[in-house]
């Protein structure tokens, strides 16, 4: 097995990118080091240390996916929760796209980073490739009619709540599949005890940045900035038959 520590310490997994502005946002590849560029966007407050669980799934479809960590996740350096907008990962996209040469890339976006993927697919869409892939993807309260509720909790409350459970739940499943053996070239790591150590180390550096992502996602300070309607690239999603941010009827109205 390999060791978890050296797994989630390997320099693919720590890297960092430079912005025009100064701020430093931290990134992890996973998936064939010649693969097809693939921007992935996680889910509430989650850090790039879970783009490990696609490493398979990338090497078989020959994939490279770039997962960047959102202001206070990880070592992204945070931002004025108030001022950040979906729209503005659209930027910092096209941004570290350009310095490493990358024309042409696809999509993909899991729960509330299904907004991110969104306001890509908006904005890139020009070098957008394919189809846009969302995982139960976050959709306005409007939609969302058993979560309209959450919108009358207090800011300094909703702020005040771990997002540990939300964490847990995501990757319950995840952490006991075995990662396939469809390329000689993927970690052969214990999968349960890997996914513990992420939500560790996701948990003491990634809370500001899940209050931020709670803050877009229930749009407290501004709204996404535009409407799912807006994108007219494909889109294909996934959902469970619980999920409750996704509208079967409509899914991205």
């Amino acid at each position: 097995m390999a060791d978890v520590e050296a797994t989630l310490g390997c320099v693919d997994m720590n890297q960092r990118y430079e912005l025009f502005s100064g701020r430093l946002v931290s990134f992890a590849e996973v998936g064939h080091p010649c693969g097809h560029p693939v921007f992935c966007f996680l889910g509430l407050g989650c850090m790039r240390y879970y783009s490990i669980i696609l490493e398979d799934l990338a090497f078989k479809h020959s994939l490279r996916i770039y997962c960047i960590d959102r202001p206070g996740v990880g070592m992204s350096q945070p931002v004025d929760s108030e001022s950040w907008t979906p729209l503005r990962m659209a930027e910092i996209v096209e941004e570290m796209a350009n310095g490493f040469n990358i024309q042409k890339f696809s999509l993909m976006g899991h729960s509330c980073g299904a907004i991110y993927a969104m306001a890509c697919a908006l904005r890139l869409k020009s070098r957008i490739v394919g189809t846009v892939w969302l995982m139960s993807p976050w959709v306005h309260l409007t939609l969302a009619k058993r979560l309209k509720w959450i919108r009358h909790v207090p800011t300094t409350l909703l702020k005040s709540q771990s997002t540990a459970c939300l964490l847990y739940k995501s990757l319950s499943v995840a952490a006991k599949e075995p990662p396939c053996k469809s390329d000689p070239n993927i970690l052969n790591y214990d999968r349960e005890k890997l996914v513990k150590a992420m939500l560790q180390d996701n948990m003491a550096d990634s809370l500001e940045g899940a209050n931020n992502d709670l803050m877009v996602c229930l749009e407290l300070y501004h709204s996404f900035g535009f409407s799912y309607k807006d994108v007219t690239l494909p889109v294909h999603i996934f959902w469970g038959t619980k999920a409750r941010t996704t509208d079967r009827k409509n899914p991205i109205a």
